[in-house]
C-alpha cells in the first residue's frame, strides 16, 4: 500500500486502490496549492488537484511567548487551543481542569501552530528551562 503521506500525484493519476484510500482517509489532508502543502479541511477531489494524508503533528508555541505559569497547551474538539496552568484531562469533548487557570490561545498568540493530530492527542507540555 502506498504511503498516504507521500503521495505527489494529482488524485486523476493515482491508482484506483490508493485514491479511493486517500478519499475514505479519516484524518487531516493537505493539499498542494502555490505556496506547497496546506491543509484542506473540505476537500472538494478534483481529479488535476494533488492530495496527500497531511503527516501528524502536535501543536506549538513559542514557549518564550508565554508566562512561565502556562505549562500546557491543549486542543479542544472544537479546534480551540488553550493553555492550561495545570495538566489537563479530557472531560467531554475539553481538556479541562476543574477550577483551574485556562485561557484561549487561537487566533491571539501568534507563534501558535495547530497541528494536524486528533485533538484526543494534542496535549503538549511546556519543556524544562523554558
Amino acid at each position: 500500500m502506498t504511503d498516504l503521506t507521500k503521495i505527489k500525484k494529482p488524485l486523476g493519476m493515482l491508482k484506483k486502490k490508493t485514491r479511493t484510500a486517500l478519499i475514505a482517509h479519516n484524518g487531516p489532508i493537505d493539499l498542494y496549492g502555490p505556496l506547497g502543502w496546506a491543509v484542506d479541511r473540505t476537500p472538494i477531489w478534483t481529479p488535476w488537484r494533488t492530495y496527500r494524508a497531511a503527516p501528524t503533528t502536535k501543536p506549538s508555541v513559542d514557549w518564550s511567548a508565554l508566562d512561565e505559569k502556562w505549562r500546557f497547551i491543549a486542543v479542544d474538539g472544537d479546534d480551540w487551543a488553550y493553555a492550561h496552568a495545570e495538566r489537563p484531562n479530557i472531560y467531554d469533548k475539553q481538556w479541562v481542569v476543574p477550577g483551574g487557570d485556562c485561557f484561549r490561545i487561537d487566533g491571539f498568540l501568534s507563534s501558535y501552530r495547530p497541528g494536524t493530530c486528533d485533538w484526543r492527542d494534542s496535549l503538549i507540555e511546556r519543556p524544562e528551562g523554558v
